[in-house]
C-alpha cells in the first residue's frame, strides 16, 4: 500500500494538510485502486472546500 499526503496552498499563502490518498501497489498492468480521506482538522477549517468533484457521464 502507498500513502500520499495531500496539502493545498490557499490564496493568502497558508498551507493546509487536507488529507491522505491510499493506493494499492500497481498490478502487472500498472493499475491501482485507491481512496482519499480528509483530515478532521481540514474539515473543521472555515476555509475548507471540496477537493474532489464528481461528474456523471
Amino acid at each position: 500500500m502507498l500513502k500520499l499526503n495531500v496539502m493545498i496552498t490557499l490564496h493568502d499563502g497558508r498551507q493546509l494538510f487536507c488529507g491522505e490518498i491510499f493506493t494499492t501497489t500497481p498490478d502487472a498492468r500498472g493499475r491501482i485502486q485507491g481512496s482519499f480521506r480528509y483530515t478532521k482538522e481540514y474539515l473543521s477549517n472555515a476555509d475548507a472546500f471540496p477537493l474532489i468533484r464528481y461528474t456523471c457521464l
